[in-house]
């Protein structure tokens, strides 16, 4: 019995499959955590949208903040594959999302495990992450490509009631600098 997310596949029936690349600036390597700049997220979100502009398969969506510490690039499929079997449907998408990878070059910020699982969920745009109380909010394009990452997150809503309720990712009151 094949199992994701501790569930049986057969009770969730694979469809398809939105793309969404998961940049991180915190990422874990050999067991250390190692926090980049918001600079560095930026960059390797636009060497992603860069590559994805060659790939025919994909197309753009989006960039959102994730809500807490980093972003979302989303890209869709007009075409999904047509494959009756969803467990077989399920190792087409994985296997074309660790091809993709594979062609980007190496990026620090980029959650590899997170963005091959196609049963990953993202948070919904324009809610609000529960630990930090910003909320998971559209970038446009060209904002991200003109604008400094702080500038970015100094338009960043948030909801105070939520945020003076919880403690953010890093054990404090959140601050995205």
């Amino acid at each position: 019995e094949l199992k994701a997310g501790g569930y049986p596949i057969a009770q969730r029936c694979f469809l398809g499959s939105d793309l969404v690349f998961d940049l991180d600036r915190t990422q874990k390597i050999n067991g250390e955590e190692i926090v980049y700049d918001w600079e560095t997220v930026r960059t390797d979100a636009l060497h992603i949208i860069r590559h994805m502009e060659r790939e025919q398969e994909f197309t753009f969506w989006g960039v959102w903040f994730s809500g807490r510490n980093g972003l979302h690039i989303r890209y869709y499929q007009e075409e999904p594959y047509v494959e009756s079997d969803p467990i077989a449907r399920r190792e087409i998408y994985k296997i074309l999302r660790e091809k993709l990878i594979n062609r980007l070059p190496d990026l620090s910020t980029l959650d590899k495990d997170i963005t091959i699982d196609p049963f990953r969920i993202t948070k919904i745009p324009d809610t609000f992450d529960m630990s930090t109380g910003f909320k998971v909010q559209y970038i446009p394009l060209e904002k991200l490509r003109t604008s400094s990452m702080n500038t970015i997150l100094e338009s960043i809503e948030r909801c105070d009631e939520i945020s003076s309720h919880r403690d953010g990712p890093m054990g404090h009151r959140q601050k995205l600098e």
